[in-house]
């Protein structure tokens, strides 16, 4: 199965790896009609294109596509929460002809803080950066 991921399952944590031995990475990909808010230590996506019927949206979420066998999944629903923190959906990856899973936020978002350019590694980056030292 394909995954596109865009928070904590990137490649820079490892952890696909520790859930799927088996998972590779396919490539980068851009998620457009989409946001992503901080949660705190991770990321919720939610869907834009279907909240704002606009010609204008342009909501995008940086994050990978990742092969995933599908013996593999129900431990990364296990991690997710998948069917109550998040949802499994099918999502549209300009240009790909395989369906790709996502992984949706399926709570309410008001409050949290939408991360502007959909790129949850910078993000974390640069709050790393902006950290106080002692």
């Amino acid at each position: 199965m394909l995954f596109f991921v865009y928070g904590t399952l990137m490649e820079y944590s490892g952890r696909m790896t520790q859930f799927s031995p088996e998972a590779h990475k396919i490539d980068d990909f851009v998620l457009d009609g989409a946001a992503i808010y901080s949660l705190g230590g991770y990321p919720g996506l939610i869907l834009t294109a279907t909240l704002v019927a606009s010609d204008d949206n342009t909501d995008s979420v940086k994050g990978e596509v990742w092969f995933v066998p599908d013996k593999d999944i129900p431990k990364l629903d296990r991690y997710e929460s998948e069917g109550y923190l998040y949802l499994r959906q099918v999502v549209t990856i300009f240009n790909d002809i395989d369906p790709v899973s996502a992984y949706i936020y399926n709570h309410d978002v008001n409050g949290c803080t939408k991360i502007p350019d959909g790129n949850w590694l910078q993000y974390i980056n640069k709050a790393n950066s902006d950290a106080c030292r002692v």
